[in-house]
């Protein structure tokens, strides 16, 4: 059985791991709408989708 797990991209940019594609963004909601990753861009599409999740975290601060 392979473990190998492919680097998939939605539409909207976002970045999604595992041996299928996910049946629908987390980011944007649209559904069938990944494809499979350039693997020349994917260092960077990758470090880009980790700095919007990290702004996009509620760290409990209050204003």
């Amino acid at each position: 059985m392979s473990k190998v797990k492919t680097a998939w991209e939605c539409e909207c940019g976002s970045i999604a791991y595992g041996k299928m594609p996910p049946a629908e963004c987390k980011r944007c909601g649209e559904e069938g709408s990944y494809a499979e990753a350039d693997e020349d861009d994917l260092d960077e599409l990758a470090g880009e989708n980790l700095m919007e999740e990290i702004r996009s975290k509620d760290w409990g601060e209050q204003e």
